[in-house]
């Protein structure tokens, strides 16, 4: 399992590998609470809402944001900056750079800033 720079996975998630393929965050990722991760890569500055599940050799493109409760099958290649939701997951839209800003950046920094107040 690696976990980049800046990146946070929340309570209750689970990042798990199999016998083939790790798990790989890229850098300022936000896991949000509750998410399964398996086997999968998530590349730089994406958010992963709330219960989402990836699964296996899966890779969510940079810029992402993937809904809560969605579901990424096996080998699905999510393009980047595009929002993902649904069971399956397909693509919904484009992540906008309002988006971009307010969302997934502020929410790495965020738990970046919470991380620190546990520091000794």
């Amino acid at each position: 399992i690696e976990i980049g720079e800046g990146s946070n996975a929340q309570d209750n998630c689970c990042l798990h590998v199999d016998y083939e393929c790790g798990c790989k965050l890229g850098k300022y990722v936000t896991v949000e609470h509750s998410v399964t991760l398996h086997a999968c890569t998530v590349e730089d500055a994406c958010l992963i809402g709330m219960g989402a599940t990836i699964l296996d050799n899966a890779v969510v493109g940079t810029g992402c944001i993937v809904a809560a409760n969605a579901l990424v099958l096996s080998n699905q290649k999510l393009e980047p900056f595009s929002v993902y939701a649904g069971v399956p997951a397909k693509r919904v839209k484009d992540v906008t750079p309002e988006q971009r800003e307010e969302i997934i950046k502020r929410t790495a920094r965020d738990y970046r800033v919470y991380a620190s107040w546990y520091e000794e």
